[in-house]
C-alpha cells in the first residue's frame, strides 16, 4: 500500500468538498449541516489550518488529514478506502512529518468510528466536554 500526503491546493476544493459531503452530519463536531460550495470554497482558500494534507493511496486521493492551531487532528477517508488501514499509515506519516511530542483528537462520543480508530493508533481518552448555549 503506497499511501503519500501532499498538501491541500485549491485545486483540491471539489475533491475535498466531495469528501465532506460523504461524512454524517450527526457525528461533526464543526457543522451539522452541508455549507454550500461557495461557503466550503472560501474555507479552503482561507488556509484554515497551519497543516492540511490529501491522502494519495497510489496517487489517487482517497481522503485528508489537518492539524489545528491548537493541535487537534481531523482525518477522513472515503467510504470506499475505510477500514483497509490507509487512515492508520497516512495518521503515523503525518505526525511523524509535522514533529510534535502531542496530538489531541476532538471526537463527537457518537462517532464510534473515530473512537475506535485514534484509540487503535494509540491515543487515549482524557476528557469529556460538554456546551450550553445561553440565550
Amino acid at each position: 500500500m503506497q499511501i503519500e500526503l501532499k498538501s491541500v491546493t485549491i485545486e483540491d476544493v471539489d475533491f475535498l468538498y466531495d469528501l465532506l459531503k460523504e461524512r454524517e452530519g450527526i457525528v461533526n463536531i464543526s457543522h451539522k449541516q452541508l455549507p454550500s460550495f461557495s461557503e466550503h470554497e472560501q474555507f479552503v482558500k482561507s488556509s484554515p489550518y497551519p497543516y492540511w494534507d490529501i491522502i494519495l493511496l497510489n496517487n489517487e486521493r482517497i481522503g485528508n488529514i489537518y492539524l489545528t492551531d491548537r493541535d487537534e487532528l481531523g482525518i477522513f477517508i472515503s467510504k470506499d478506502f475505510q477500514s483497509q488501514g490507509a487512515g492508520s499509515i497516512a495518521l503515523q506519516k503525518f505526525m511523524k512529518k509535522i514533529g510534535k511530542k502531542r496530538f489531541l483528537a476532538n471526537i463527537n462520543p457518537t462517532n464510534y468510528k473515530s473512537i475506535q480508530f485514534f484509540g487503535k493508533n494509540g491515543f487515549i481518552h482524557i476528557q469529556n466536554t460538554y456546551h450550553k448555549k445561553f440565550d
